[in-house]
């Protein structure tokens, strides 16, 4: 609930985020022409093109998506740690790590359809490249089906879930630690927005390069067989992309990807610590009625 709520809010960054990813795809730097200048100038051009639905363009996708993979990316975190830490007192940074990339990978590999299905509304209808013009999630999994069988969505999994893991292990292990660390702020909103505030903005820049590399393999036209033509995978996605359009390309996006997905995890985690806080007292006044 607390990611589906808060992806209302971010939606447009996302949008605005995977079109500048798409934008001179496997276009030498030199030779580029930017269609967008950068994410406010993507943003106006949206909203002139296709106005309020361009900008809120896969938000039916991105909710369930959303509600979907944080339940198991966020929902198992604290069960997994359980599981590989036993002893007493605050786990050590590196299991909070171990329990974030496996909860991510999990996350990754059930909800890679749904991935795929957001990424391409988001991307069609675009200034920009643009490989499938699909409106909604019922054109995007027809489409896939037809083109690429049931196999294909699961296109880009491997990606996917290297960009979950590095995430999910990076943001949960820093918010877990900076939250535990915060013993001067009371257990409410404040702790949230800190915690998670640092966790994504390290987490950020260490997934925008698997960010890239997934938004292109997500969204690249294939052949009549169902094949991507362009990318043969991740590794050879990541060597096409540096040797076209230099290494920097990998960090398209970022700034949008950061004001799109630091937001929205600390709204997450301050509805999730909204929900608890409201659960417990549920509870405990529960328990005292029935003393």
């Amino acid at each position: 609930m607390g990611a589906a709520t808060a992806v209302i809010f971010t939606n447009p960054l996302d949008v605005i985020k995977t079109r500048l990813q798409m934008q001179n795809e496997l276009v030498r730097s030199s030779q580029a022409t930017l269609v967008y200048r950068g994410p406010i100038d993507c943003a106006k051009q949206t909203w002139k093109k296709e106005g309020l639905f361009g900008l809120q363009r896969g938000l039916s996708a991105a909710v369930v998506r959303d509600g979907s993979k944080c339940f198991f990316r966020i929902g198992l975190f604290e069960p997994i740690l359980a599981v590989v830490h036993k002893d007493k007192g605050p786990a050590p940074i590196w299991k909070k790590f171990v329990a974030g990339a496996s909860s991510g990978f999990i996350s990754a590999i059930i909800c890679n359809p749904l991935d795929l299905i957001k990424v391409r509304i988001q991307a069609a209808g675009a200034a920009s490249t643009v490989h499938h013009e699909v409106a909604t999630p019922q054109e995007a999994v027809k489409g896939i089906l037809q083109q690429e069988g049931f196999t294909g969505m699961w296109k880009g999994t491997a990606v996917n879930a290297a960009r979950a893991v590095s995430f999910t292990s990076v943001m949960l292990a820093i918010n877990s630690t900076v939250k535990e660390s915060l013993t001067s702020l009371p257990d409410g909103m404040l702790r949230d927005i800190t915690a998670s505030f640092i966790g994504s903005l390290v987490g950020i820049y260490a997934i925008n390069p698997f960010d890239v590399i997934r938004t292109r393999i997500y969204n690249q036209p294939v052949d009549t067989s169902g094949k991507g033509v362009l990318y043969n995978g991740m590794i050879d996605a990541a060597t096409k992309i540096a040797k076209t359009e230099g290494v920097l390309a990998f960090w398209k996006g970022a700034l949008a990807h950061y004001a799109r997905a630091g937001p929205h995890t600390v709204l997450t985690f301050i509805f999730i610590g909204k929900l608890r806080r409201t659960w417990r007292e549920m509870k405990e006044r529960e328990l005292t009625s029935q003393m």
